[in-house]
């Protein structure tokens, strides 16, 4: 198949984008041929930065390994052609054409393509900030009207999200769910001496908090306040990363952290916390923390199918501070408990968060 997605931003490791990454990289290759449309074809963030390094300010707290020099952007794989969006008509027709977030649905409905589909992944957005909430639910509407084309189709990455489509008038069968999967050769336990050392060389077991609190969705305060109350109990560190500088004091905090970086913090963390108001599922970082071993404190934010209490994690109602510190308190003296929730996690991505019967089911979607 001849596919395109298209992207409303550069290229950049945040969740919604790595997810988009990874459908254009597995379905190239497997033999289609597939483009990706951003506005500057995503130049600057395909390659490492020379200027991609810890911030003054921040120095002190990253302690000295080296963890900034790595591509800000998520790896696209050469077989995936990038083209800017003024490219896409000299490129037509296609046999799919791929919005990847509401916004880009008016574009994707005018390409000239056999079948168009909206992938919505980012619905909660729509609730933010709370005096956008109507604006943006009638922009919204208006993106339906163009969405109920007979050959457009929504592809949700979860059930809630089905639901809010359902309630606004689509069809059962136009809205399909399709999670995302975690990249277990990214993803992965793996206990970096370098990060060891780091760790003992402050005080205590690591509380890690990612993302950035300018995002009100993911409601970072409520996770750094609950470390804080918990660190005036027992002896924890909160480390911490993102893309932008912390406005929020960390005792490590990594800026625009490289993938192996990533997944090497969340490997020696004793525990990670999520305290979202909203996720379209359970949340990549929870995911991606549980591949690799770290015990995960979430709150309840409508898709929670990869959050299971007890099993994968600990989670709590939102906004529930008591009750987060309780949860995070129990994991941290808990050595039984937090044994138990690695394995139960490490068990579940790998049996139902696994790349290839997601792309599977991805093939017949856009093909049908």
């Amino acid at each position: 198949m001849k596919i395109i997605y298209v992207l409303a931003c550069e290229i950049i490791p945040i969740g919604a984008v790595r997810i988009v990454v990874e459908h254009c990289n597995r379905l190239a290759a497997r033999g289609h041929e597939v483009y990706l449309a951003t506005p500057n074809k995503g130049a600057d963030r395909l390659h490492p930065r020379p200027d991609c390094i810890v911030p003054k300010e921040l120095e002190d707290l990253i302690g000295g390994f080296d963890i900034q020099k790595a591509p800000p952007g998520y790896p696209l794989n050469e077989s995936v052609t990038l083209v800017s969006l003024d490219e896409i008509p000299s490129l037509e027709p296609f046999d799919a054409a791929v919005g990847t977030g509401w916004g880009t649905w008016p574009l994707t409905g005018s390409i000239r393509a056999s079948r168009h589909y909206g992938l919505c992944q980012m619905v909660e957005h729509l609730n933010f900030p709370e005096n956008y909430i109507e604006r943006g639910r009638n922009f919204f509407k208006e993106l339906m009207l163009i969405s109920r084309s007979s050959t457009f189709k929504l592809i949700a990455l979860s059930s809630w999200i089905k639901d809010y489509f359902l309630q606004v008038g689509r069809k059962d069968e136009d809205v399909i769910v399709l999670p995302y999967g975690v990249d277990f050769d990214k993803f992965y336990p793996d206990i970096d001496p370098t990060f060891i050392k780091e760790k003992e060389s402050r005080k205590g077991k690591v509380i890690l908090i990612p993302g950035y609190e300018m995002n009100q969705s993911k409601n970072i305060r409520d996770a750094w306040t609950v470390a804080n109350r918990v660190k005036n109990n027992i002896d924890v560190q909160i480390w911490g990363f993102s893309l932008v500088p912390a406005s929020l004091r960390y005792d490590l905090y990594a800026q625009e952290p490289s993938q192996d970086t990533i997944r090497k913090i969340y490997s020696v963390s004793d525990v990670m916390l999520q305290t979202s108001v909203y996720e379209a599922r359970g949340g990549l970082y929870a995911v991606e923390a549980m591949a690799c071993g770290c015990p995960v404190v979430a709150t309840y934010c409508g898709g929670v199918e990869d959050l299971i209490p007890e099993k994968t994690c600990l989670s709590t109602a939102q906004r529930d501070l008591d009750s987060l510190i309780e949860a995070t308190t129990r994991i941290l003296t808990g050595d039984k408990l937090a044994a138990r929730l690695k394995h139960d996690a490490l068990e579940y991505v790998h049996k139902e968060l696994t790349w290839d019967p997601i792309i599977d089911k991805l093939e017949v979607i856009l093909s049908e």
